[in-house]
């Protein structure tokens, strides 16, 4: 999943998504996810993903933990991750 690959449009996704989450440095969006749900049952994390210069520094587990807490105070009941094959030991 590249980091570059919604350049320009992702405002137009952001209106469309569950949840929205960034990290920020400074004014900078190093890291974002977003969250498709009905807000009951199914739930889908999608476009997980850190900036390639910040990677290996704990922000995604940081970004996955925090969302899938507030999911759960939300009470939802299934939680699926779509994820590019290659990341496969990130989520194990």
């Amino acid at each position: 999943m590249g980091w570059d690959r919604f350049e320009g449009v992702y405002d137009r996704i952001l209106k469309r998504v569950y949840a929205h989450y960034a990290v920020l440095s400074g004014n900078i969006r190093i890291g974002l996810a977003s969250v498709l749900s009905d807000g009951v049952g199914d739930t889908h994390i999608v476009d997980s993903m850190v900036r390639p210069d910040f990677q290996r520094r704990g922000i995604g587990t940081t970004l996955e933990i925090r969302m899938i807490g507030d999911l759960r105070d939300e009470c939802v009941r299934a939680l699926s991750v779509v994820f590019d094959e290659a990341l496969e030991s990130f989520y194990e």
